[in-house]
């Protein structure tokens, strides 16, 4: 009886979760900061995320990651192509790394 109850109680607490932004959608709809914090959030995500993955390189030197950094917003801001920022950001990464003899 208690694997029941235990069983019930996480179904309703998952459906409730899971249903409650389509039942609070029509309020927030033209909510001013939820469109702000739609624009600002992806960014503020990369940004830990880039911080974040940075942080067992700098043994290597900070210019192998200055230039894939840079190397990245570029092609990014150039193409808006994901992958092609990505492995052009990394292909330069390892090009500096190897110049600088940091390896």
């Amino acid at each position: 009886m208690r694997l029941i109850l235990i069983v019930a109680i996480a179904w309703a607490i998952t459906f409730t979760l899971r249903s409650l932004p389509f039942v609070i959608r029509s309020r927030v709809k033209n909510s001013r900061f939820l469109h702000r914090l739609s624009i600002l959030m992806p960014i503020g995500i990369m940004i830990a995320l880039t911080i974040y993955s940075m942080k067992g390189l700098e043994h290597f030197g900070k210019i192998p990651l200055i230039a894939g950094i840079i190397t990245v917003a570029v092609l990014h801001m150039w193409r808006s192509h994901m992958l092609l920022s990505i492995l052009g950001g990394l292909g330069v990464y390892a090009l500096v790394l190897a110049l600088t003899g940091a390896m």
